[in-house]
């Protein structure tokens, strides 16, 4: 039976079918990662909408949005703390007012990144605080402070 083989298939069967068996390996190459993308894609879209990750971003969004808050309530206290500090430690209260606004320039930032990011909070983010950061000076007017900056004087 194994004998006769070539004498059966001729070399244009043979060539046939090495062909046809290279072209669905190359089919399949092709066509598997396309799925696999598509598929991928679709996966990257449920996660987004998925309980965790809301849940999730809107801890991060409060969390940072009351992290501001109370930076700029810590900013404006100090603001009152430079103005009636003595001479000799004005220096130091100062620092620290500096501290206070970078560390919201740095919360400001880790939330408008949040919002920014279509996989993160932009599409699934609370919608009752805004999508962009207030500047430190519009969240110091919507926390009612008026103690003026002592470093704008200068």
């Amino acid at each position: 039976m194994w004998n006769d083989l070539p004498e059966r298939a001729s070399g244009w069967t043979i060539k046939k079918t090495l062909w046809t068996t290279a072209g669905v390996l190359l089919a399949a190459a092709i066509i598997i990662p396309i799925l696999g993308l598509g598929f991928g894609w679709f996966n990257s879209t449920l996660q987004v909408v998925s309980p965790q990750n809301v849940r999730e971003q809107y801890s991060t969004a409060y969390g940072d949005w009351e992290g501001m808050k109370g930076t700029a309530n810590n900013v404006c206290a100090f603001r009152t703390v430079v103005a009636e500090a003595p001479a000799d430690v004005r220096d130091q209260r100062i620092t620290a007012l500096i501290a206070y606004q970078q560390n919201y320039t740095r919360l400001a930032a880790d939330y408008d990144a949040a919002y920014d990011n279509a996989f993160r909070a932009k599409h699934v983010g609370p919608t009752d605080i805004p999508n962009k950061a207030p500047s430190l000076a519009d969240m110091l007017q919507q926390l009612g402070c008026t103690t003026p900056d002592p470093l704008a004087a200068k």
